[in-house]
């Protein structure tokens, strides 16, 4: 059976090498200077006439570290009414073990745009877009 070779770097740059006669191991290797894929299955659920719920999955084929996500909403429209969009809200910050978020305090009937995003070593990954507009409670718009 041929012998596996495997090398790895700490984060000062010190190299190692190991080589294994017999490998039954399966590796998953993160890679932390890579940004993170796109978050999976955004989706945006109006929760009440000033609320919305953002649900999402973590990014599906990263082989980067997600440290935390990034969230970030705006107004498109009031009322049905075409307006300039809104400035975009200051980033909130989401730890890695939740995958939903309530946005409270928005006005009502207003049409919004959420953009989440995973954040790793190497930075901010590419954004995941959706709008909904806060309306009737459960009802689901994207």
């Amino acid at each position: 059976m041929p012998a596996h070779q495997f090398a790895a770097k700490t984060a000062s740059g010190a190299a190692d090498t190991v080589q294994l006669d017999h490998c039954n191991a399966t590796c998953s290797c993160v890679n932390d200077s890579v940004e993170s894929d796109p978050v999976a299955h955004l989706e945006v659920v109006t929760k009440s006439s000033t609320a919305l719920r953002v649900r999402w999955s973590a990014p599906e084929s990263s082989n980067a570290h997600v440290e935390f996500y990034l969230l970030s909403y705006r107004e498109l429209e009031l009322h049905g009414c075409m307006t300039r969009p809104g400035s975009w809200s200051p980033l909130i910050d989401v730890d890695t073990d939740r995958h939903e978020l309530e946005v409270p305090g928005l006005l009502s009937h207003c049409k919004y745009e959420v953009t989440l995003s995973a954040y790793t070593m190497a930075g901010q990954g590419r954004a995941t877009f959706a709008t909904a507009t806060t309306d009737a409670a459960g009802k689901y718009l994207q």
